[in-house]
C-alpha cells in the first residue's frame, strides 16, 4: 500500500450528491437522511517476515549437505571433508547462520528446518524482514480490505483534518477515542489478522509472517452515510467510500452495527423533514411557498423560478444537486428544460477536469447528467461546442485530447 505518514491520497471524497445518486439507483430502498462524516482509521506499520527463493551457491549446499548426510558438522570437519582452508569454511559457515539455514550448539552445526527444506527442494529459503502499511477501522479493529488500501484512496491525518481544507468543508469529525475510550492501537488486532484465512483480502499476503507492530496513528477516510429505508420498514446506514461502484460493503456493515455511529443522526433535534428544508430556502432568500414537492422515490424536490439560478448565489450548476441541511436533503430543481440542459452542458466541463483518458468516459459522465436532469442525450459534440460558443479554450483542446 502506498501510504504517506501526512495520510494525503490522491483521489478526493465523493460528494454528497454523488452518494445519494449512488444509493438512489439501489432498488428497494429510500434514502431518508444523510450526513457527510470522517471516519477513524488506524495506519499501522508492521515489521514483518517475509520468506524468498534463491538458487543455491555451490559450495553453500556442499556445506548443508556434508553436514545432513555425512554426519560431518564441525568446522574442522568440514575443512577436512573437502580439503579447504578453514578460514572459507568459517566464512560460508557464518552466512549460513546468518539467513537461518544452520545452527551452532557446542561446537557442532545442525541445519534448521528452514536449512533442511532448502535442502530438500534445493532451493535456498532465506528470510528477510519488510515493511507493510494496514488500515484498520479504529472503532472495531476490523482490517480494511485490499481495496481500501490501494494508492488512490484517500485519508487525512488528524493534523490535516484541524486544518482549513476545502475537501473537508461539510465532514464532521468522528473521533475513535471519544466513542470508546480507546487512545492505543491494540497489537492483538495484528494476530487476529494474521489468523485470519481470508487475510490475502486485507492486503496481508500469505508470504509474510510474525508481524510486529512499528507505530500506528489516527487517521480519518472521509464518508457520506446514507440512512435508508427498505421495503419492509427495515432501517439500515449505507456508506460512500471512494471505492467505485456503489456503496461500501464493509464500512456499511460497520457503521450500520456501531450504535456511536447510528446515534450521529440523533444530535439534531427530531423535526419534520419539510420544516427543515423550508427553513433552509428560506435562510437562503429563495421561494418557500409551494416550492417543495416529494417524488414517489421519497425525495424533497425545491422547483425554483427560472431567474433564481441567474444570481451569484444560485447558479445554473446548482439545477439537480443536492443540498444538505440537518441530516435532510433535497434537490435542487427548475421546470424550465433550457436551464436544465445548460446546467448539463456547464456540469460536462467539470468532468473533462477529472483524469478522463476516453471520450467514452466523458460520454458516460454526460449520459448519467442527462438522466439526473430529465432531459434530452448529450454528445460529446454538444458539449464541445458549448466550450466553443462559451470562449473555453482549455476545455476545448481537452475534449479534443481525448482518444
Amino acid at each position: 500500500m502506498n501510504s504517506d505518514p501526512n495520510g494525503f491520497r490522491s483521489r478526493k471524497p465523493h460528494s454528497i450528491g454523488r452518494a445519494l445518486d449512488l444509493c438512489l439507483a439501489i432498488p428497494g430502498i429510500q434514502p431518508t437522511r444523510c450526513l457527510s462524516m470522517l471516519y477513524p482509521l488506524w495506519e499501522v506499520e508492521v515489521l514483518a517476515e517475509v520468506e524468498s527463493k534463491e538458487e543455491y551457491e555451490v559450495f553453500d549446499q556442499y556445506v548443508e549437505r556434508a553436514i545432513s548426510e555425512a554426519g560431518v558438522t564441525t568446522a574442522e570437519g568440514i575443512s577436512a571433508f573437502f580439503r579447504i582452508e578453514p578460514p572459507l569454511v568459517l566464512r560460508v559457515l557464518r552466512f549460513l547462520q546468518a539467513i537461518g539455514h544452520v545452527v551452532l550448539m557446542d561446537g557442532h552445526y545442525r541445519l534448521t528446518e528452514l536449512g533442511a527444506r532448502s535442502q530438500r527442494e534445493a532451493i535456498r529459503y532465506t528470510v528477510k524482514e519488510t515493511r507493510q502499511n494496514l488500515l484498520f477501522d479504529a472503532l472495531s479493529l476490523t482490517p480494511l480490505t485490499r481495496e481500501h488500501q490501494a494508492g488512490e484512496i484517500r485519508t487525512f491525518d488528524r493534523r490535516a483534518v484541524l486544518a482549513e481544507n476545502e475537501d473537508l468543508r461539510y465532514f464532521q469529525l468522528l473521533t475513535a477515542g471519544v466513542l470508546n475510550g480507546r487512545v492505543a492501537f491494540d497489537p492483538a488486532a495484528l494476530r487476529a489478522l494474521e489468523n485470519l484465512p481470508e487475510r490475502d483480502e486485507h492486503n496481508l499476503p500469505r508470504t509474510l509472517r510474525n508481524l510486529r507492530l512499528v507505530k500506528a496513528w489516527e487517521v480519518y477516510l472521509p464518508l457520506h452515510l446514507v440512512e435508508t429505508v427498505t421495503d419492509r420498514g427495515d432501517t439500515r446506514l449505507l456508506a460512500i467510500s471512494q471505492l467505485p461502484g456503489g456503496p461500501d460493503d464493509l464500512l456499511s456493515r460497520l457503521c450500520d452495527s456501531q450504535t456511536e455511529v447510528r446515534n450521529l443522526f440523533n444530535s439534531e433535534p427530531e423535526a419534520d423533514p419539510e420544516d427543515v428544508l423550508v427553513s433552509w430556502l428560506d435562510r437562503q432568500g429563495l421561494p418557500t411557498t409551494d416550492v417543495l414537492t416529494q417524488l414517489p422515490n421519497g425525495v424533497w424536490r425545491a422547483t425554483l423560478p427560472e431567474d433564481m439560478f441567474n444570481s451569484n448565489s444560485l447558479r445554473p450548476t446548482r439545477i439537480g444537486r443536492f443540498q444538505q441541511t440537518k441530516g435532510r436533503f433535497m434537490q435542487i430543481w427548475c421546470d424550465k428544460l433550457a436551464q436544465r440542459r445548460l446546467a448539463a452542458l456547464e456540469r460536462g466541463l467539470w468532468l473533462i477536469q477529472s483524469r478522463l483518458k476516453r471520450l467514452d468516459d466523458l460520454q458516460a459522465g454526460l449520459d448519467r447528467l442527462t438522466e439526473q436532469l430529465e432531459i434530452d442525450r448529450l454528445t460529446v459534440s454538444d458539449l464541445k461546442d458549448h466550450a466553443v460558443a462559451t470562449g473555453k479554450v482549455k476545455e476545448t483542446l481537452r475534449i479534443d485530447s481525448l482518444s
